[in-house]
């Protein structure tokens, strides 16, 4: 079921743990409102954790598929940085050989159409300023930056694809943090 976003107004919903609906529903009915957002996150322990494969979505999704109605779904989609030292080597790597970043996320946006998200609000490698990279590190940042849009253009060139884009820094940073986090994307 697609829904359209909401153009006005605030978003309620709430995170309850992996999959889990019957504690979105538990939200709904102690609180004596109608969430209009579900959140989750994605595993980031792998790609295929992740993403999923063709035709096979991550467990997170499987989990979800038929059962938000018209609520919309608010993704949180981590870096994946298996095999890798640190975040910042992961994104040096990926940035070296972006076409096999960018067909996870086609692979990932195909499945959230195909299971009814195509609506989904994504939040691409939230609050980067809070472990993906430091403000001083630029190289990082600018990594980051690229394969943000990468990620975000690779998923909406999928058929079907009407993501919003979700992105912000950390809450604690700085005044010149946050305005050089903004700037990086």
């Amino acid at each position: 079921t697609t829904t359209t976003p909401t153009s006005s107004g605030l978003e309620l919903g709430s995170y309850d743990g992996a999959g889990n609906t019957s504690g979105a529903q538990s939200f709904a009915a102690e609180t004596h409102t109608t969430p209009s957002v579900y959140s989750d996150y994605l595993d980031g322990s792998s790609w295929g954790s992740m993403a999923g494969s063709a035709g096979s979505p991550p467990w997170v999704i499987s989990q979800l598929k038929g059962k938000l109605g018209s609520t919309r779904l608010l993704l949180s989609v981590p870096l994946v940085k298996s095999g890798f030292s640190s975040d910042q080597s992961a994104l040096a790597s990926y940035a070296a050989n972006p076409s096999s970043w960018d067909s996870n996320f086609t692979t990932l946006a195909q499945n959230l159409v195909a299971s009814g998200f195509s609506n989904a609000i994504i939040r691409l490698m939230w609050e980067p300023d809070s472990g993906i990279y430091s403000n001083e590190d630029l190289n990082s940042a600018t990594n980051y930056a690229t394969l943000w849009r990468d990620a975000y253009t690779s998923m909406m060139s999928v058929s079907g694809a009407q993501y919003q884009a979700h992105w912000n820094c950390a809450p604690d940073t700085d005044k010149i943090g946050r305005a050089s986090c903004r700037e990086r994307v």
